[in-house]
């Protein structure tokens, strides 16, 4: 018997869950507690190891891809020129 189809908030709940694991476990103060947790939200259901394992090789592509347009810096964006006040009324 297979599973039932997810429904779409179904899917994108566990897709962000898969990226937020994704992000934790790669995080320097990742903790045992939230290992044990992102263990036993593998094991509750049969599709979050294939999204974690989706979510998982797009991260590690990424980290390959240099952006193509990145932001400027603050230091790169040309000065503003000042704004010409409006002239003033004559007195008549």
């Amino acid at each position: 018997m297979s599973e039932p189809a997810l429904t779409e908030a179904e899917q994108d709940a566990m897709t962000d869950a898969a990226a937020h694991w994704c992000m934790r476990l790669d995080a320097a103060d990742c903790t045992p507690g939230e290992r044990k947790a992102f263990e036993r939200w593998l094991g509750a259901h049969p599709l979050h190891a294939v999204e974690y394992q989706a979510v998982l090789e797009i991260w590690d592509v990424s980290a390959h891809i240099s952006p193509v347009n990145p932001a400027p810096s603050v230091d790169s964006q040309p000065a503003l020129d000042p704004v010409d006040e409006p002239p003033k009324a004559r007195p008549r």
